[in-house]
């Protein structure tokens, strides 16, 4: 099932006929969101930041929950809601917009994802030692994946969920630093 709407150009599309490709955006909303009137709709700031900064990057539309699922219409928005699942499913990529995410998480995850092919992780492995392989990967304590796994955004079970759906999946950070999701999941405790 398609968005019924998607943000093009700064502005609110129909989407549900087109077959045009859209990236979907997850992230955490704010825990006391301020609202605004919007094309004839009441959605979050954060929501409109967010549509303003990306809009300016990429020529795709864009799905962002807060504008495009109207939340004063609930007939209409039980409706969205039901389709999450699928809008995320069949977004070309999903940006899931997480700020704690900076230059050392990144190289950290790689670092962690090299570290997988090592022989002393695959005999963790085989062992069935999976607290040790995270030790392994991760580099036991470390402060940059701490940030992120106890991120908002992380902790959030639909968010994570969001993100999984989609094989084309990246956490962005606050100055665009980015991490697929399949290297921070292979390194996820």
């Amino acid at each position: 099932a398609r968005p019924r709407n998607c943000i093009r150009d700064r502005k609110l599309v129909d989407s549900a006929s087109s077959v045009e490709p859209y990236i979907a955006i997850s992230y955490g909303w704010d825990t006391r969101p301020s609202f605004k009137e919007w094309e004839g709709r009441r959605v979050t700031e954060q929501a409109l930041h967010i549509a303003d900064r990306l809009s300016k990057r990429t020529s795709y539309a864009l799905w962002i929950d807060a504008i495009c699922i109207g939340q004063d219409n609930e007939p209409v928005k039980m409706v969205e809601l039901a389709k999450m699942a699928d809008i995320y499913l069949g977004a070309t990529a999903v940006l899931c917009l997480v700020p704690e995410i900076d230059q050392t998480t990144c190289r950290v995850v790689e670092h962690g994802t090299e570290m997988i092919d090592l022989d002393g992780f695959c005999a963790l492995e085989h062992a069935g030692d999976t607290h040790r392989m995270y030790v392994f990967a991760s580099q036991g304590s470390n402060k940059a994946l701490h940030m992120l796994f106890s991120s908002r955004w992380w902790t959030r079970v639909w968010t994570l969920r969001e993100a999984v759906l989609n094989r084309i999946t990246f956490l962005v950070g606050e100055k665009e630093e980015t991490i697929t999701i399949s290297d921070v999941l292979k390194i996820s405790p």
